[in-house]
């Protein structure tokens, strides 16, 4: 292993001690800290605040500023909950929580594994997708996540630590490992996970998300048209209390032998799915990615009442 540099320990050690600190507290505790966590952020220290709230203008062009105000408010409290939770997510009573959203095991690992194709399975950075990682995990299933791998070896070790603590069925691959490396994922038969809600620029399709022109990644849909392998959009989110799991399968139209535009047919279908979700539950994206590449010029100030609102 080659040596770590000083601010890579200091970087883990900072990791570690935040796990020692949340695992002081009963969970009802720690979720309650998450959300005052998210308020300190919206307060002090508000992480891309301009680039969430001129996302919001995009997906919600009616909304009202007093209204994007609130709601932007609890996006930070969200994503403090979903930070807190990480940490705790082990106990039995959270572990719980997570299997609760399949009790008799009704949800399949999608028809693609009985064919022996392999699985595409879309994803979004939407509700606790931590918790959604535990949940494929402790069930079982042959998931194989396509991830970024970090800078930190020690951080990123420990983050695939804390994944592989819900089962040994799960593996990763580096988002860099291409698509040879993607197509042996399916010829093992196994679920393919792609995020599909980035940017990315000229490297990607263009297609319409939102009503805007966006370059979405082509590895799914060039996966599904190249090995036959199905495409499934999952999503596993908040809501009445307790988690929720949803999985749809995917039917993109038929290919007309024009590769690009096959490509942006699937990719548009799934993305018109993608957008259902976020309007349904919108504090629980990632508003803070720069999803679109002809935006982001303007500074919102906010007023002191909106502190506040």
């Amino acid at each position: 292993m080659k040596s770590v540099s000083l601010k890579y320990y200091i970087e883990y050690f900072l990791v570690r001690g935040l796990e020692f600190f949340f695992r002081l507290f009963p969970t009802v505790v720690v979720e309650w800290m998450g959300r005052r966590l998210g308020d300190l952020l919206w307060y002090i220290i508000p992480y891309r605040f301009d680039v969430a709230y001129q996302n919001l203008g995009v997906v919600f062009p009616e909304m009202d500023r007093g209204d994007k105000m609130r709601m932007m408010r609890r996006i930070y409290r969200h994503y403090g909950y979903v930070f807190a939770t990480y940490y705790v997510m082990h106990r039995p009573s959270f572990r719980a929580r997570i299997a609760a959203v399949d009790p008799d095991g009704s949800f399949d690992r999608g028809a693609g594994l009985d064919k022996g194709l392999g699985t595409l399975y879309c994803v979004f950075h939407f509700g606790h997708w931590e918790a959604f990682i535990a949940f494929l995990t402790m069930k079982g299933w042959p998931f194989t996540g396509i991830y970024k791998v970090q800078r930190n070896p020690l951080t990123n070790a420990y983050f695939i630590r804390h994944r592989e603590q819900f089962g040994n069925s799960i593996r990763h691959i580096s988002a860099r490992a291409g698509m040879e490396s993607y197509e042996e994922v399916l010829k093992e038969n196994r679920m393919l996970g792609i995020a599909i809600d980035q940017n990315f620029r000229k490297r990607g399709v263009k297609v319409r998300f939102f009503g805007r022109e966006f370059s979405a990644a082509r590895g799914a849909a060039l996966l599904h048209i190249r090995r036959g392998a199905p495409l499934y959009l999952s999503a596993f989110y908040l809501a009445d209390g307790g988690f929720r799991y949803e999985q749809k399968q995917i039917e993109p139209p038929s290919g007309t032998g024009d590769i690009e535009a096959d490509l942006a047919a699937v990719m548009q279908t799934l993305l018109t799915e993608t957008e259902t979700f976020i309007r349904r539950y919108p504090e629980q994206w990632l508003w803070f990615h720069r999803v679109w590449s002809d935006l982001y010029t303007e500074t919102t100030k906010r007023t002191w009442r909106e502190y506040f609102i």
